[in-house]
């Protein structure tokens, strides 16, 4: 039976990893979103693991897809259960490598588990490919650039990397000086390495675009046509024919200014 703040430490994490799919902004949080559940899962095993890992999935699930409501309430509530099942799997997974000694093994595996997790979410069963943890970056130019080499696939990786990284800081920090000084070091070596090659990669490609921006370019009017239409709104039916009149009105707009492309 989880503890009360086993529970909290589980809904964290579920909000923490939400919020930059709610504001891109909020992209840091995503670092540290998986740090709650790490802890949480410390000394679980089991159907407790699952659960608490599960209960992250339907926290983050029930606020990144909230629009599905709009479409079916009990298809919603369907994907989250069913979505959640993948935090669950994790979980499950990590609680039992949490107390082995080898770090360097769980610092490579668990975000390569996560990764191999998502991949099978975004094509089994016609796949999911929402809110894939890389995505959360979008804001964060220099770390996304490794998305040319790795995909999506490879940022959300360094994510849950660096999740790891602050784990290992902190028990690092608990553990005896005398132990801590050889393993905790190496333990921060291989993270903290790969952090610094993906900002130096995408530090060096901004630079390249920068520089390449500089050049002429072939120039094109392109209009784009968003009439900003709540969700509500699109899910009812009486309100259609206004909405398509409203695009119609701003699709004849954009023609008097004699676009290349609406």
């Amino acid at each position: 039976q989880p503890s009360a703040d086993k529970l909290i430490l589980s809904v964290l994490s579920g909000i923490l990893a939400a919020l930059p799919f709610c504001d891109g902004r909020l992209w840091i949080f995503s670092w540290i979103g998986f740090l709650p559940l790490f802890f949480a899962l410390q000394n679980k095993k089991g159907l407790s693991a699952f659960f608490l890992s599960y209960l992250a999935g339907v926290v983050f699930w029930s606020i990144t897809i909230y629009w599905l409501i709009h479409v079916t309430l009990l298809g919603q509530i369907l994907l989250i259960l069913y979505l959640a099942l993948y935090f669950g799997i994790f979980g499950v997974v990590v609680s039992r490598l949490l107390t082995i000694g080898c770090r360097l093994l769980t610092l490579l595996f668990f975000p390569s588990l996560w990764v191999v997790l998502e991949y099978l979410r975004a094509h089994l069963l016609t796949g999911f490919g929402w809110a894939l943890l890389g995505y959360s970056q979008y804001l964060n130019l220099p770390i996304i650039q490794i998305a040319d080499l790795f995909g999506v696939y490879g940022v959300s990786f360094l994510v849950v990397l660096v999740n790891l990284l602050f784990k290992e800081i902190f028990d690092g920090i608990r553990e005896a000086p005398t132990a801590r000084k050889l393993k905790f070091t190496l333990s921060l070596i291989l993270p903290v390495l790969v952090l610094a090659l993906a900002l130096g990669y995408g530090v060096l490609r901004l630079a390249v675009m920068r520089r390449a921006q500089t050049r002429p370019a072939p120039q094109a009017s392109i209009a784009v046509v968003q009439a900003n239409i709540p969700q509500s709104m699109k899910w009812y039916e009486p309100a259609w024919p206004d909405i398509m009149a409203r695009y119609k009105i701003l699709t004849g707009a954009a023609a008097k200014e004699k676009p290349d492309l609406i």
